[in-house]
């Protein structure tokens, strides 16, 4: 079955943004070919897509999401402002939960820009790959 992280998007924007989209169209088509050849797709025609969507919305659902076991900030939102058969929440506001998760992914997609430099660009970036840079 195949499982999709949500790092692999980071990596994407890193390609892209220093990149270019010529740099990571091999690696994004050899990606694609392994998802597509993991819900073998001669073996189980289209049922396994259908079965793979499932048990996805299972878990990203609250409720398995708040688990004591997910480490994840997701999961602590989901045990912090949802109510779950896990625990109770501090305050039973699901809106707040959401609004934290993406104003989380916001401020890191924020950070992750401003630490990255542009191809091309004379600025030397906080974040470089392989070598120490001094952070202040």
């Amino acid at each position: 079955m195949a499982l999709i992280k949500p790092f692999t998007g980071v990596l994407l924007l890193y390609a892209l943004w220093r990149r270019g989209p010529r740099a990571i169209a091999p690696g994004a088509l050899a990606g694609l070919i392994v998802l597509i050849l993991s819900f073998q797709p001669w073996r189980y025609g289209g049922r396994l897509v259908f079965w793979w969507l499932a048990a996805s919305r299972y878990d990203a659902s609250p409720a398995f999401a708040a688990r004591n076991d997910n480490l994840a900030l997701y999961g602590l939102f989901a045990r912090l402002f949802t109510s779950t058969p896990f625990v109770r929440p501090l305050i039973d506001s699901p809106l707040l939960a959401r609004a934290l998760g993406l104003l989380l992914v916001a401020l890191l997609i924020g950070a992750f820009a401003r630490a990255v430099p542009r191809a091309g660009s004379n600025r030397e970036g906080r974040l470089q790959l392989g070598k120490p840079a001094p952070i202040g």
